[in-house]
């Protein structure tokens, strides 16, 4: 399944840019402690609010209409980076109004 080489693309892309975690959240299958998840990089921690600076979206997430229907919001998020194969996608998204 593809999904478990772009999570790791998307993880490893967002270490090399050195993102804050604390400005990281994600929906579901993303957040969490990533130690737990994957049994490395404990203390990595990833939110589910979506007010944080960057939000995690993959369309195997199953967010509400609603929440997807916001990060395509030009006026609110940016996407910064997509992570593809086949049909599966994860996406970084930066939100605009959270400098």
């Amino acid at each position: 399944m593809p999904y478990y080489e772009l999570r790791k693309e998307c993880f490893d892309y967002i270490d090399a840019n050195h993102l804050d975690y604390n400005d990281l959240s994600g929906g579901f299958n993303f957040y969490g402690n990533r130690g737990f998840i994957e049994l490395v990089n404990d203390g990595k921690i990833v939110g589910n609010e979506r007010n944080r600076k960057y939000f995690i979206y993959s369309n195997i997430s199953n967010l509400g209409d609603e929440l997807i229907d916001e990060l395509h919001d030009l006026n609110r998020w940016t996407a910064i980076r997509t992570f593809s194969k086949g049909s599966v996608f994860i996406t970084i998204y930066k939100n605009t109004q959270n400098q």
